[in-house]
């Protein structure tokens, strides 16, 4: 027989267990009604860090909207294709982070695809284009995702979008270890560390495929920069490190010429111009063209005012450095590109979502962004 102080405490518990799983199934019942979570069923991959599940399906929400696509059998957003190439197939494939993979837009509405429409209507159903984009890459990933994926596909020509996080997200101090790092040493990029699995992956993969209440206290917990380092010290969640209160972040150091001799943003130069070359070099080894495209950022008139008063202490302020310092880096390495600020300057039109909806390029943005590279395609006479 089990005493009476017992059996109260084991009725207390009981109670409180059954309040607890009462306010989560109320909390994941809230979260599905009110604030969707997007679905990341990310699976490990040992050579670029993380991947989506093949042939899953992904599903985000963009101004309350959901937009649903299908991943492939290789684990991105795109449509399926073979290895083996068909016979007088022209093959583009894409390397890049979330402006390349574009999950706010249906796959049909993306550049790439956009691209391949266009040119197919000259070209005779002769061009396929390939998206091997994905979230939250930096020049690293898209380096081994071409050696890794893209190389397989055989490709005629290699594009690649250099976006200006890309120099945060190259530096190894910033990342979790689920990223692949490298560093210059005597002149060589060597790899210094290749991806280690987030931890609890079986319970992370569980939470993230069934439950939408967890996910948005992580994402939520997250914006709050304590909170961030500690899950990505503790190999919890993929992201970039946000700097010290006290210090100045790197992405706003790198627009100031003061930093420019920093050694933080001296070291990521090293690492992100050794790695384009290196994918330059690879592309040709491999009989690839390659072109770098060089988008634009969400218009913000206030930019620079909105930086000096967050940091007054930042002086020399050009919004442009980092766009300007790649472009000659280009020039001089004779590495073919498309600068799309010049292209946006004289469209009205809105390109971007908000910010609050990640500051992608919308339909008109991805319209835009085709149309540049149809143009110099077809300028530079690259389709034979």
């Amino acid at each position: 027989m089990i005493p009476s102080k017992a059996k109260n405490i084991l009725t207390n518990f009981s109670l409180l267990v059954g309040v607890f799983v009462f306010c989560f199934i109320l909390a994941e019942i809230m979260i599905r009604l009110f604030f969707p979570s997007p679905q990341s069923p990310n699976i490990f991959d040992e050579i670029i860090g993380y991947k989506y599940r093949p042939n899953s399906s992904v599903s985000f929400f963009v101004q309350g909207k959901e937009i649903k696509n299908k991943v492939n059998s290789f684990g991105f957003l795109d449509e399926e294709h073979s290895y083996e190439k068909p016979l007088e197939k022209y093959r583009i494939v894409f390397i890049g982070d979330s402006f390349t993979e574009a999950t706010n837009v249906l796959r049909q509405n993306t550049f790439p695809k956009i691209l391949e429409k266009e040119l197919n209507e000259i070209y005779e159903n002769k061009v396929e284009t390939i998206n091997l984009g994905s979230n939250g890459f930096g020049t690293a990933h898209e380096y081994l995702t071409l050696k890794e994926y893209g190389l397989k596909f055989s490709p005629d020509l290699v594009i690649l979008l250099f976006i200006e996080n890309d120099l945060e997200n190259n530096l190894v101090k910033f990342g979790s270890d689920i990223n692949p790092a490298f560093d210059v040493v005597g002149g060589e990029l060597l790899q210094i560390r290749t991806p280690r699995p987030l931890k609890g992956s079986g319970l992370r993969s569980f939470i993230s495929n069934n439950l939408q209440f967890p996910r948005f206290l992580v994402h939520q917990f997250s914006k709050i920069s304590f909170f961030k380092n500690i899950f990505i010290n503790q190999n919890l969640i993929s992201a970039v490190k946000d700097s010290p209160e006290d210090a100045i972040p790197f992405s706003r150091r790198s627009y100031s010429e003061v930093f420019q001799e920093d050694e933080d943003i001296l070291k990521s130069w090293r690492i992100t111009k050794a790695l384009i070359k290196e994918i330059a070099e690879l592309s040709k080894d491999n009989h690839s063209d390659f072109l770098v495209v060089v988008p634009d950022g969400p218009p913000d008139p206030d930019a620079e005012a909105s930086l000096l008063r967050e940091y007054p202490e930042l002086q020399n302020i050009d919004l442009d450095l980092v766009r300007n310092t790649i472009l000659d880096y280009f020039q001089e390495e004779k590495i073919n590109y498309i600068d799309l600020f010049s292209a946006v300057q004289n469209v009205k039109e809105s390109l971007h979502y908000p910010s609050e909806d990640g500051g992608h390029y919308n339909l008109a943005g991805h319209q835009l962004m085709a149309k540049a590279i149809f143009d110099h395609i077809q300028e530079n006479n690259i389709i034979k």
